[in-house]
């Protein structure tokens, strides 16, 4: 979202993610100002936005290495690659350990799988 300074961004990226969070939608806050500069490298920039993904979902990895490991493939590339490999699947095996626990709550119908539930919310 683009607009000018004091017309409400801040306030509904916070609403939005706290409704997507009630949802139990895996979501994450990132500024990206804060990553650099006119100065940065679109390498660096790249980098320190998948650090940021990667801090803000709490994946314990090194992130640094993961990212030099790949230094064969342009940045957003790289980006892609951690989105569909890393990220995504820590999310989905989040979700599924949530579900998981809440199976055999009394409020969870016998007919609707935890499974069945997680690829519903996913495909969405």
């Amino acid at each position: 979202m683009l607009t000018g300074r004091q017309m409400g961004k801040s306030s509904l990226r916070v609403q939005t993610a706290r409704r997507l969070q009630a949802e139990n939608t895996a979501c994450s806050l990132v500024d990206i100002t804060g990553i650099g500069t006119a100065e940065i490298t679109p390498l660096h920039w790249y980098a320190g936005f998948t650090a940021t993904l990667a801090n803000s979902f709490k994946i314990k990895m090194n992130v640094r290495n993961w990212w030099r490991e790949r230094e064969h493939l342009p940045p957003v590339l790289r980006l892609n690659e951690f989105i569909e490999q890393v990220l995504l699947p820590a999310i989905v095996r989040s979700s599924f350990l949530s579900a998981k626990l809440t199976a055999f709550s009394p409020s969870t119908s016998p007919s609707t799988s935890p499974a069945r539930a997680l690829i519903a919310k996913v495909r969405r």
